[in-house]
């Protein structure tokens, strides 16, 4: 077998024409070996072949190689990278990775919906994409009092503008239910044209935890101020008044601006500053003893 000189990566090697075969795919061996039979034939034509490459990690590269026939006792072989195979297999790699992704994913050109992976469609109650595709064609699952913002920022970045990558906005769903959602969004282009592409999470539950801690910050503000008794919020730390309620100002006489973001010591609470401390570390000693969950 007569030896084999291949451009890989602009390192020309010497190389068995056997032993190089064996770096391909089984199914292109034996078509490669057959291009080397030609190529001894030493008639100066040059034939190019699409073959398969083996890859370090075990997978395979789509290659092209180009193998000039010559009666030299090395044979020239150029390895060149199948960059629109190469592209084409990136492209199904990131789009199954869309594709499988548990956030949603939807791209806009314009108005129009274009594209969407299936996590969408479970997020909108669609039983499939293909549902989606046919029954939501033209849907607009925005939230009606939402819709301008959304889609006058979709407009903007689709123009370069200065549109937020990250909002949160209202959808609904199929069976009418509201639900928040937070995007994230970018400017990409499809088919040529400006788009832009959104990864959707549904923060509905969030929406719900932060509405419930507000309300209970609400009850406990209008609890606390309605007290009878004189109550006041203050740091453990080092005592300074986070807030007082009006019973405690109209017992002694304060205004809440005479109070909150001072300490006892300074506002002249005590008249023997011992009892303050004596106070403080009987508070700090009773909450050490007690479990407090966040």
């Amino acid at each position: 077998m007569r030896a084999l000189q291949a451009a890989a990566e602009r390192r020309p090697e010497l190389l068995d024409a056997a032993a190089f075969a064996d770096r391909l795919h089984p199914e292109d061996r034996c078509h490669f070996l057959n291009l080397i039979d030609w190529a001894a034939r030493g008639e100066g034509a040059t034939a190019r072949s699409v073959m398969r490459l083996a890859r370090r990690d075990d997978g395979w590269v789509t290659v092209i190689a180009a193998i000039r026939q010559t009666d030299a006792p090395v044979i020239p072989v150029r390895i060149e990278l199948d960059e629109a195979t190469a592209a084409r297999r990136a492209e199904a790699q990131i789009r199954q990775v869309v594709e499988e992704a548990r956030q949603a994913a939807v791209v806009h050109v314009g108005k129009r919906v274009v594209y969407s992976n299936p996590a969408l469609a479970r997020l909108m109650g669609y039983a499939s994409l293909e549902e989606m595709r046919t029954k939501g064609i033209d849907v607009d699952h925005t939230h009606p009092d939402d819709r301008a913002m959304v889609h006058g920022r979709m407009a903007a970045r689709a123009a370069g503008g200065g549109a937020p990558e990250n909002y949160e906005f209202r959808a609904l769903r199929t069976d009418g239910a509201v639900i928040w959602l937070e995007g994230f969004a970018s400017q990409v282009t499809w088919n040529g044209q400006p788009a832009s592409l959104a990864w959707l999470m549904d923060i509905t539950e969030r929406k719900r935890t932060e509405a419930a801690l507000r309300q209970s910050e609400t009850l406990f503000a209008a609890v606390f101020q309605a007290s009878p008794a004189m109550l006041t919020l203050s740091r453990l730390d080092h005592g300074c008044f986070i807030d007082v309620n009006a019973s405690f100002l109209a017992g002694l006489g304060y205004t809440r601006e005479a109070i909150v973001g001072r300490t006892a010591r300074e506002v002249g609470l005590f008249a023997d500053p011992a009892d303050e401390r004596r106070l403080m570390g009987s508070l700090r000693d009773a909450l050490a003893e007690r479990e407090v969950v966040f």
